[in-house]
């Protein structure tokens, strides 16, 4: 059964593919494409969907809440002094707290937003963009697999980490799971964050992915 395969890398960029021969017998044809502006929040929705972000309404991890804060119960945890709960524990546990309150599946993290503000902040992306109705207001291509009655297999973050995901593609390819399959692999944009000056240890990143997704 002919399988079609699209795979998403973040950080994936240009200047680190033009000179390396990454799937290049696999994908001989590359360019450099034009983005939307904004972190991958907005980039990836367009892409799912086909809109620009004016559109599909995502651009950033935040935006001004309209109201009701998914943060506004932590407000008395957030408005404690910075010395009490500026620090990586106490944003964990904000952060589950309102993952679990308001009943998020979809990806944010608090990084630098200062915890006083968050009462007035809200989160764009509440749903996991990676299944049917997670950008609501928008139609991606999940939701026309979905209302279509197609069958495929979509992989991301919330599955595992990318070997384990690389792993479970592999297995439903040879069984024949689906004919559309979706992977979105995220560890290089953490692994180039840490090591984006060490160009031996970069190549040798990019060439251990180029190897396990051409055998895919």
């Amino acid at each position: 059964m002919k399988a079609s395969i699209f795979i998403l890398m973040d950080a994936l960029g240009w200047e680190w593919i033009k000179e390396h021969p990454f799937l290049k017998e696999v994908a001989p044809y590359r360019r450099p494409l034009d983005s939307v502006l904004g972190f991958s929040t907005a980039a990836i929705p367009s892409i799912l969907t086909g809109r620009f972000p004016e559109e599909h309404g995502r651009l950033s991890l935040f935006h001004r809440a309209n109201g009701h804060s998914p943060f506004s119960k932590l407000k008395f945890i957030c408005a404690m002094p910075p010395w009490m709960v500026e620090n990586r524990y106490a944003r964990f546990g904000v952060k589950t707290l309102a993952r679990r309150m308001n009943d998020f599946t979809g990806y944010f993290q608090l990084y630098g937003v200062p915890l006083n503000y968050l009462p007035k902040l809200d989160v764009c992306e509440k749903r996991n963009i990676y299944a049917p109705g997670g950008i609501p207001g928008s139609t991606s291509i999940f939701d026309l697999l979905h209302e279509g009655g197609k069958s495929y297999k979509t992989y991301c973050y919330h599955d595992g980490t990318d070997a384990q995901l690389l792993s479970s593609i592999e297995a439903d390819l040879c069984a024949g799971a689906a004919k559309f399959y979706f992977l979105y692999l995220a560890e290089l944009d953490y692994f180039l964050h840490l090591h984006a000056d060490d160009r031996a240890a970069a190549a040798a990143t990019l060439q251990r992915y180029s190897d396990q997704i051409a055998r895919l």
